[in-house]
């Protein structure tokens, strides 16, 4: 495996990836690289443990120890600057330092997890031309709610400055 303070010029990895996982595991797992995903050392990337998908570091290439046909692959590469070669080579500093497995101390340094994913989406509404062709007095109120915003609201928003259900 390559230290964590090699360059990212020469740790490109195309086929197998060795991959930490913020748990408290003995060490690092292999994966494979699906075509056409290009992976550096620091990389964070969703890989599938047991029935689950987990955030995971890439700690640098696989080893050949285990067959391809038992790998199973990178599922996504995740939108996210690198993890800093220089807070790799700390993680494992500290795993050594305290004797606690590294993905315990990677986990400390992956506290908020929810900073790799991407936000959910967000349905919004505005008003168009096209009236119902039933007018009921809540669809009045709602109607004059969007109208009155030029910004888009959501369905709880409309629901709770036109006082009427979310079913309206």
């Amino acid at each position: 495996m390559d230290s964590p303070n090699s360059t990212a010029a020469d740790t490109r990895l195309t086929t197998r990836a060795s991959i930490l996982l913020p748990l408290p595991l003995a060490g690092t797992y292999d994966y494979l690289v699906p075509d056409g995903m290009i992976l550096q050392a620091g990389d964070y990337v969703v890989v599938p443990l047991g029935t689950r998908e987990r955030i995971g570091v890439v700690w640098g290439p696989g080893g050949d120890a285990l067959p391809a046909a038992r790998l199973k692959a990178i599922r996504d590469k995740c939108d996210a600057p690198p993890m800093p070669a220089d807070l790799r080579a700390f993680i494992d500093w500290v795993a050594a330092y305290t004797i606690q497995p590294p993905g315990a101390v990677l986990r400390m340094a992956m506290r908020v997890p929810a900073a790799l994913t991407p936000p959910t989406p967000v349905t919004a509404f505005r008003a168009s031309h096209n009236l119902p062709a039933r007018m009921t007095a809540a669809r009045q109120r709602v109607l004059d709610v969007v109208q009155a915003t030029e910004a888009p609201l959501t369905a709880a928003e409309i629901a709770r400055k036109a006082q009427v259900s979310n079913a309206v």
